[in-house]
């Protein structure tokens, strides 16, 4: 059925017909579903295979296609509060490449026929000279900052250093808790509700915040949880989730109902993470224009400066 549907796109298609010539040989579901790696997460393909040990597929299915409709939800509007933002960015950046590569070039005759000119004019004209006649070097300058930071990061002890520097920034950080909090809260959630051993559900839900940094402290976790101690006190070693996360498994694993709790944790923070979204985004806004005043006011004055200044000079020149 999934196959024969009209309105999917061609790339969709050819992963579900995939499926279904993989499953017609004798293949399971899930290694099928592995087998069109990356086309599903490491997570689905891991709870599809418990599922159909246990023999709970529909209700599996159902579980987490919740799951990835709330993560989707709060990915979309992480996406949809950016786009106005960086709308402004790449006015900002058209409106420099217009001042600094057409209009400054035709001050360039009058000002080589004054002395010396203003600090700010000189480096205003300086950064016009760049753009007009060496973009190419700003191009290969940029392509090579971002090729450098992405090998770095492939390097598993500066990735950490990121990921934790992220949790340390101000305003960002405590909105990167939240989304971190609400993904790994919703998905042990999604595992333990499907019966997923515990020690099982904390390993494969750490590799799901998507954050190296706190990803390699659950391994002191496990082993409080090997030792006989409790799912909050494994939590409460690790570093960059809200604390309330730790209280509320407390609460769970004392009522019997961690699964539940974890959701309206999950859901909790997902609404603390769109509000975060919210008022960040309202903070960006008059800063980027700001920004943006800030630059064209500093270009007016590095242009108008040394004109009135030979104007005065001449004035002066006059009277005598």
């Amino acid at each position: 059925i999934m196959v024969q549907e009209e309105n999917i796109k061609p790339a969709t298609k050819n992963i579900f017909t995939g499926l279904l010539q993989t499953i017609r040989t004798g293949v399971s579901l899930s290694d099928a579903m592995q087998q069109q790696a990356p086309a599903f997460p490491e997570l689905l393909v891991n709870m599809i295979r418990s599922a159909e040990t246990s023999g709970h597929l529909d209700q599996t299915a159902k579980r987490m296609a919740e799951h990835y409709e709330k993560e989707n939800r709060i990915n979309q509007k992480v996406k949809n509060a950016m786009v106005y933002p960086i709308i402004l960015l790449v006015m900002m950046v058209v409106i420099i490449i217009f001042i600094c590569g057409y209009i400054l070039p035709q001050f360039a005759e009058l000002f080589a026929t004054m002395g010396d000119l203003p600090w700010m004019t000189r480096a205003v004209m300086a950064m016009s000279d760049v753009i007009s006649n060496r973009w190419y070097m700003i191009l290969i300058v940029a392509a090579l900052i971002v090729v450098g930071i992405r090998v770095l990061l492939q390097i598993p002890v500066i990735r950490r250093g990121f990921d934790h520097l992220k949790l340390k920034l101000p305003v960002i950080g405590r909105l990167m808790r939240t989304i971190y909090t609400a993904r790994f809260a919703r998905t042990l959630s999604s595992l333990y509700g499907s019966g997923v051993p515990i020690m099982s559900s904390i390993m494969t839900a750490s590799r799901t915040v998507g954050n190296k940094y706190i990803e390699r402290q659950f391994d002191d976790s496990v082993r409080v949880l090997q030792q006989g101690g409790t799912l909050a006190d494994a939590i409460s070693r690790v570093n960059g989730f809200e604390k309330k996360l730790t209280s509320s498994v407390y609460i769970g694993e004392e009522t019997g109902n961690l699964d539940e709790m974890l959701d309206i944790i999950a859901d909790s923070y997902d609404y603390e993470s769109e509000q975060a979204i919210g008022r960040l985004v309202t903070m960006l806004e008059p800063i980027m224009l700001i920004i943006m005043g800030v630059f064209v006011a500093f270009i007016m004055l590095a242009i108008l400066v040394p004109i009135f200044g030979s104007y005065q000079s001449i004035a002066q020149q006059s009277s005598y």
